[in-house]
């Protein structure tokens, strides 16, 4: 003997309307507007991991120029002068006008994380052979309206100008002091350069330690004609 299932007219008429029920419109809207803001929020969070990624290449970049001008200073007991063309290749005279990083002379990539070449300015008294202790910084490493370098310690600089493109040690910023062809301005909240420099002491410890021999500051005429005696 067989089993049936009977289907009432009620049940059939359930059956029915569940058959014909869809999406209404306003559902449809919602769903597509929540896949939107997941989309947003992605694409929100992929541009900030991109962009902490090339400023951390960046900055990474510079370490090894500030690494590669050190080891130049060793090897020719002096540093190159700016480039004053994004080729790469190192003035044959130096001056205090601010230039790019002599990428080629040092052996580096041509450009940053956002294609531009990495910039660069130096003491001109450290781009002369057998430099010494005596020699001064003559740079001034602005952070707003302080002068982050007042003992003239800087020997040189090395920076990428960001994301924006934009050299700020080539304009004036708010808030910062009339820039001259001697200022390099700091990363700050006035720039998105990224900025390295170094003091001529890690110059002439890296050097002492290299054997490098540096030349002493000349005595002062008070120290000499007290050594000197009566």
């Amino acid at each position: 003997m067989h089993a049936s299932i009977r289907i009432g007219p009620s049940s059939m008429h359930i059956l029915k309307r569940q058959h014909n029920k869809g999406f209404t419109l306003v559902e449809i809207a919602i769903a597509l507007l929540v896949v939107a803001l997941l989309a947003a929020g992605a694409i929100s969070a992929l541009r900030v991991q991109i962009a902490y990624t090339r400023t951390s290449q960046a900055r990474e970049q510079l370490r090894e120029a500030r690494e590669a001008l050190i080891n130049y200073a060793i090897a020719n007991q002096k540093l190159p002068c700016a480039a004053q063309t994004t080729n790469g290749t190192a003035g044959l005279i130096c001056n205090s006008t601010k230039g790019f990083l002599p990428w080629q002379d040092l052996g580096l990539t041509a450009a940053d994380p956002w294609g531009q070449t990495l910039h660069y300015l130096v003491t001109t008294g450290f781009t002369t052979t057998g430099f010494g202790y005596g020699m001064l910084g003559e740079l001034k490493v602005w952070s707003g309206t302080n002068n982050i370098d007042p003992n003239k310690a800087v020997a040189f600089a090395v920076w990428s100008t960001g994301a924006d493109g934009t050299d700020a040690s080539s304009t004036t910023p708010v808030g910062t002091p009339v820039i001259d062809n001697y200022s390099v301005v700091a990363e700050g909240p006035a720039s998105d350069d990224l900025v390295e420099w170094v003091s001529r002491y890690v110059i002439f410890g890296k050097m002492s330690v290299a054997g490098r021999t540096l030349s002493l500051p000349a005595a002062s005429s008070s120290s000499s004609a007290s050594s000197s005696g009566p």
